[in-house]
């Protein structure tokens, strides 16, 4: 039975150390807008919500028609744009990898792609 309640209390233990992570996700946005070439991002918001009017709002001072394209949450994310305005987006564990993927996706539609913009969460 002592073993039974140890196993007992280290599961309770996990699942309240499993809740202080979440209190810890951070989330990050991209927002673009594909017929001006206008960006924006944010990093760092406590959800997606606060994240992608983050990035919709620092897209918009830029230009209009802007819309989110992709949020992340405990990762990097990436636009890509294409020579003839093809775009394409992605998240991953580093700035790289989403770079990579990204350029990737854009690919699939357009020629010439790069990575134009990144964000990474730092928490």
């Amino acid at each position: 039975m002592p073993v039974f309640r140890s196993l007992i209390v280290i599961f309770l233990a996990l699942i309240g150390s499993v809740r202080a992570a979440s209190a810890q996700d951070a989330f990050g946005a991209i927002a673009h807008s594909p017929s001006t070439g206008a960006y924006g991002y944010s990093y760092d918001f406590p959800s997606r919500a606060a994240a992608e009017a983050g990035a919709f709002n620092d897209c918009s001072k830029h230009n209009s028609g802007c819309q989110v394209v992709l949020w992340f949450k405990n990762a990097c994310g990436s636009l890509a744009v294409g020579a003839n305005g093809g775009w394409g987006t992605a998240w991953a564990a580093s700035r790289k990898l989403a770079d990579k993927q990204a350029v990737r996706q854009c690919s699939r539609n357009d020629q010439g792609c790069r990575p134009v913009v990144f964000s990474c969460v730092t928490r």
